[in-house]
């Protein structure tokens, strides 16, 4: 937990410096450089290791930066969390940065569990009526619960919006407890 919320800060000392104008593009860089760590492991290893030169992170930081044509914001802020050896974080930064990319651009993201798949016309219904109810754009991703009875549970942030069978039912036996 607490590294979410450090990473927040660096999110958003990055989009103070770089501005909110270029944290889509800087998104797609950061995201990138994720599947750099990834597929090079050793990568990594050689950021976290303090026996290694700065000087010599900042080589590897500047050819992958330039190879991978990285904003200048970006490389001088991956080369920041390198120094301060917190790039055992960057994948809870670069959720960061979606967040604050996202939130600068209007758009909330959340998911709709559904016992079956749902079809690609009911995700866009779907969206289009929370989005109306936000009055912002929304954007889901479908998650199969099999647990659910039918129906559907569209979750964004703290929001729950339960269109289950299950809660259909929950509601009628407190109504008929009621009486």
């Amino acid at each position: 937990m607490a590294d979410k919320g450090l990473a927040k800060e660096y999110a958003d000392s990055l989009m103070a410096v770089a501005g909110r104008e270029k944290m889509r593009r800087i998104l797609r860089e950061a995201r990138f450089f994720s599947e750099v760590l990834e597929a090079v492991p050793d990568l990594q290893k050689l950021f976290s290791n303090p026996s290694v030169p700065a000087e010599a992170k900042e080589r590897m930081i500047e050819v992958v930066a330039k190879n991978a044509g990285f904003d200048r914001d970006l490389e001088a802020f991956v080369k920041l969390v390198v120094s301060r050896r917190r790039i055992s974080i960057w994948r809870e930064m670069v959720s960061s940065i979606s967040d604050l990319a996202d939130e600068s651009e209007g758009v909330a993201r959340g998911k709709v569990l559904s016992a079956k798949p749902i079809s690609a016309e009911q995700k866009r219904s779907l969206e289009a009526e929370v989005s109306a109810k936000l009055r912002r754009k929304v954007e889901l991703e479908p998650v199969v619960e099999p647990d659910l009875i039918g129906g559907c549970e569209v979750r964004i942030g703290s929001r729950v919006y339960d269109g289950t069978l299950r809660r259909a039912l929950e509601d009628m036996r407190n109504s008929l407890l009621k009486r």
